[in-house]
């Protein structure tokens, strides 16, 4: 049968290729036929529909506006992300080790998420929920990673910022039509929706290789981060920006002497481009545009009279529409969470993030570097952007929390959070995926 396989798969992928390729063109074929790629990897190969789905998300995403038949390429991509970690767990691998107070928050988390369905039935509400699902899984895919899988995971998402980072390069040197939105400033669209989720795109590789290059410097990994640093500064995006900053004097103060150096050399940047700085975040000043800061808090409070407005069984469970609840952006992750997941999944989502803030001061692990990145980009982006409520920054922050809890099942979460299992748990024997 396996040689068969062989034989079958490619004849059906070049049959796929051909019908995309009339039907869509050559250049918009890339995305569908990406996504056909992960479809025959799921079944067979899951962890490796895994990687290939997170590398190739920022080129599907790229074609956001791509429509096959009645749905969007990228809503199409959240449902099957979805269903590529359901079947690496619950089907070819299953649950192998404790489970811990952390994972039943997870799982909490998991049955929470669909509740919307129920109050705000419809398509837009159906692929928020799936934006979500598609990532908080990933989280059991990485805990569930042996050795060598997990070096494949850090390769992945180095890879995946691979092509927003040309399409960068490629914008500035003005090869890319209508790559800029003129506004004050000159802020990066490229291929994206916007200069914000452009940077998001770039996060999950940024901060991979501050990682790897606070253990050893490579030349390649050191000019991936040079131009991925430079881009995000380009974005013009203040909570891009202020993240990035902290993720440097965090890391650098726990011991990173790259980053120390980065941020050395970040401080002397900032100081030869204050004026540039200083225009950006005083932008509009304190007046009544969305953009300003006060323009921002008369949203939220606009947001929070709008929450109150709602049926108590509406606010308890939530109703809306990830990222534009009741036809408002709010610039605020945890508003709009509050909106799509009520009282009830803001009280279990600060719960979760009680514990994520747990690891963050407790782990001794070196992964330490990229959940500190992962946190600081979710919840101080959050603030004004909706940072973990892009899919494939929220597959880098799930994958990196269930790495990192793998780390210490065995060692602290045991002793003080373990629920089930022995004491130390047996090594899960490695399977072929």
């Amino acid at each position: 049968m396996e040689g068969w396989f062989w034989i079958i798969f490619p004849a059906i992928l070049a049959a796929v290729f051909t019908i995309i390729v009339i039907n869509f063109g050559i250049v918009k074929s890339v995305a569908p036929l990406a996504f056909a790629t992960i479809v025959f990897l799921t079944i067979s190969y899951p962890f490796y529909a895994f990687l290939v789905l997170n590398i190739l998300k920022p080129v599907i995403d790229a074609y956001y506006e791509l429509y096959i038949g009645p749905l969007k390429i990228t809503q199409i991509t959240s449902v099957y992300a979805t269903l590529v970690w359901f079947f690496y767990i619950f089907v070819n691998r299953r649950l192998t080790k404790p489970i811990t107070a952390f994972d039943y928050i997870n799982i909490l988390m998991l049955i929470l998420i669909p509740a919307p369905l129920i109050f705000a039935p419809g398509m837009p509400t159906f692929e928020s929920v799936f934006r979500l699902l598609s990532g908080w899984g990933f989280y059991w895919l990485a805990r569930e990673s042996n050795q060598s899988e997990e070096k494949a995971i850090e390769t992945a998402f180095i890879l995946s910022g691979i092509y927003p980072t040309i399409t960068g390069i490629l914008a500035l040197m003005g090869f890319i039509q209508d790559a800029f939105h003129e506004e004050e400033l000159r802020r990066l669209k490229a291929v994206y929706y916007d200069a914000t989720a452009f940077g998001f795109e770039l996060v999950p590789m940024w901060s991979i290789l501050i990682y790897r290059l606070n253990k050893r410097i490579s030349i390649p990994e050191l000019v991936l981060f040079v131009l991925s640093t430079y881009l995000l500064y380009k974005t013009y995006t203040r909570a891009l920006w202020t993240s990035a900053f902290l993720v440097l004097l965090i890391t650098a103060i726990r011991g990173g002497n790259f980053s120390r150096w980065v941020l050395l050399g970040s401080a002397i940047f900032i100081l030869r481009n204050m004026d540039e700085i200083v225009l950006r975040f005083s932008e509009r000043g304190l007046g009544t545009d969305p953009e300003s800061l006060n323009g921002r808090i008369q949203l939220w409070t606009i947001g929070l009279q709008r929450f109150m407005a709602l049926d108590p069984i509406q606010r308890f469970f939530g109703v809306s529409i990830v990222g534009k609840p009741m036809g408002l952006f709010l610039h605020n992750l945890f508003l709009v969470f509050l909106f799509d997941y009520g009282i009830l999944g803001a009280i279990v989502f600060s719960i979760w993030s009680a514990f994520v803030i747990y690891l963050l001061f407790r782990s001794k692990s070196e992964k330490i570097f990229y959940l500190t990145s992962a946190v600081v980009f979710s919840y101080v982006g959050g603030l004004t952007t909706s940072s973990f409520l892009y899919p494939n920054f929220q597959w880098f922050v799930m994958s990196s929390l269930g790495l990192l809890v793998k780390d210490h099942i065995g060692q602290f979460i045991s002793k003080d959070f373990k629920i089930t299992g022995s004491s130390k748990p047996q090594k899960a024997k490695s399977r072929n995926t």
